[in-house]
């Protein structure tokens, strides 16, 4: 999240989104976890998705939006052995607001 000022609006909320550096769909698989309220999720190769399971039985196959996690929390570096440093968006559930009329 960022704020922004826009001239005769004021500030302004805005959310900032990254593209995958990783080439293909197909190569590439997001995988989640939701611990404390919290969803983390992290898109990495293929080739990395079971020993990344392996190494966290929590996460699995998907994403945070899929779970109903869909309101920007950060970011956080996670370093694993043997794959390096993995990129995890942060997603809490966004709050209903009901309007009365």
């Amino acid at each position: 999240m960022k704020d922004i000022n826009v001239p005769l609006i004021g500030d302004i909320e805005v959310s900032v989104f990254r593209k995958s550096a990783l080439k293909a769909d197909a190569d590439a698989i997001s995988l989640y976890q939701v611990e404390y309220g919290v969803c983390a999720q992290a898109t990495v190769e293929k080739k990395f998705e079971g020993l990344i399971e392996k190494m966290d039985a929590k996460l699995q196959e998907g994403t945070c939006a899929s779970a109903g996690y869909t309101k920007d929390d950060g970011e956080k570096d996670y370093k694993l052995p043997f794959v390096g440093d993995i990129k995890f968006a942060l997603y809490t559930k966004a709050k209903n607001v009901q309007m009365m009329i």
